[in-house]
């Protein structure tokens, strides 16, 4: 059993993020006004259905129809990423005590159908995960000393499978894979010597997202590094997306350290079965500050990477000389592809939230007065009205 430390407080790891991006990227970065508006919408070319998302000034979590309406709120003060479940549930962290989060699982009327609270485990952070088998995959950090990867204190970031019962039935560590990721002598080295840009240069990985994949095309076609269950990770400060086989733990597919594919990356998703690009992997890739060395590039984009690692598919809005600084998103992020093959994307930074088709066509564009974690748009049958 692992001994935890003592969580540090999420909000004081934003805001010292936010202010590296403010002070670094500051010609670029601007808000839009302070009042929510619909500024677009092509109702023939929209996947119909709601928008859900948690507002970080409100505390509330917010389901939006198509023309911009809040039909209904969540009042959670949560970590910013709500997950909505096939049920009609959402899936989510909640503070605890003095500090570290509890992962719920939340009805309609706000009560708490299950939790997982476990003071050994409580830095849960960023994303999880409601499985087929009714378990749930979430994401977390643990402090402690491991001398061949830095010579301070390491933020390292576990994932837990944890049962209806609240055991832990498998448990994944970064720092024990760490080899497998191949870093450079250079990178090697800035590790050792803590050359971050994060606090207190502890945190090392930043992972971000976690999916289990669901059935695809690869699997079929024989190829078992992309077998349903294995997990799909995303973590910013390394500028990695990789798979982690369930049954060994060990990493078979990968995209970083060093092709430079992805800039401080988000929200790394399988696109489900029956979807146009199924089995590709959509990934918001920030741009920003990541990876070891730093990479640099005030631009985002959304991306489309097949199991080769071939990029299918891209939104970018930097076909004019100044980047669409509302689309520039330093920090968090998403990327959703909707039935109909259009994708919503959160610029989160920038609180703003769009809708593209294949060929770049923004149907549907909503600006919201705070930052947006991440988006995901429901069926029109998801809220029981």
């Amino acid at each position: 059993m692992y001994c935890f430390a003592t969580p540090l407080k999420k909000w004081k790891l934003f805001f010292s993020s936010f202010l590296v991006c403010t002070i670094f990227f500051f010609p670029l970065f601007q808000c839009h006004a302070s009042s929510d508006k619909l500024t677009i919408y092509d109702q023939d070319k929209t996947y119909p259905g709601y928008t859900l998302f948690y507002s970080f000034l409100d505390e509330r979590v917010v389901l939006l129809d198509m023309q911009g309406n809040v039909v209904y709120t969540w009042n959670l003060p949560i970590g910013g990423n709500p997950k909505p479940l096939p049920n009609g549930n959402i899936l989510t962290h909640v503070p605890v005590g003095t500090g570290g989060n509890a992962l719920v699982e939340v009805d309609w009327n706000e009560s708490i159908v299950w939790s997982f609270n476990n003071k050994n485990f409580s830095f849960l952070h960023h994303d999880q995960e409601k499985l087929r088998n009714g378990n749930y995959l979430v994401l977390g950090s643990r402090f402690h000393n491991v001398p061949s990867i830095k010579q301070d204190i390491l933020r390292d970031d576990f994932i837990l499978e944890i049962n209806r019962r609240g055991n832990i039935v498998w448990g994944w560590l970064t720092s024990d894979h760490f080899a497998s990721f191949d870093f450079s002598d250079e990178a090697l080295q800035l590790i050792w010597e803590g050359t971050r840009y994060d606090e207190n240069n502890v945190d090392t990985f930043h992972s971000n997202s976690i999916q289990s994949l669901p059935e695809n095309k690869w699997y079929d076609q024989g190829d078992t590094r992309f077998k349903p269950g294995n997990i799909l990770v995303s973590q910013r400060n390394t500028n990695i997306v990789f798979i982690i086989e369930k049954e060994s733990g060990e990493i078979v597919w990968k995209i970083g350290p060093n092709d430079n594919l992805t800039i401080g990356q988000h929200n790394a998703n399988m696109i489900p079965r029956g979807y146009p690009g199924a089995g590709n992997i959509l990934i918001f890739d920030n741009g920003g500050i990541g990876g070891y060395p730093l990479q640099r590039r005030a631009m985002s984009r959304i991306i489309e990477v097949n199991a080769d690692k071939t990029i299918e598919w891209e939104y970018t809005a930097s076909d004019s000389e100044q980047p669409d600084v509302h689309f520039f998103s330093m920090y968090m992020g998403s990327a959703q592809r909707l039935p109909n093959g259009n994708t919503l994307i959160c610029a989160a930074m920038n609180g703003k939230l769009f809708e593209v088709t294949r060929r770049g066509e923004i149907v549907w564009e909503y600006l919201h007065n705070d930052p947006i974690y991440r988006a995901y748009r429901v069926s029109l049958n998801w809220w029981p009205h």
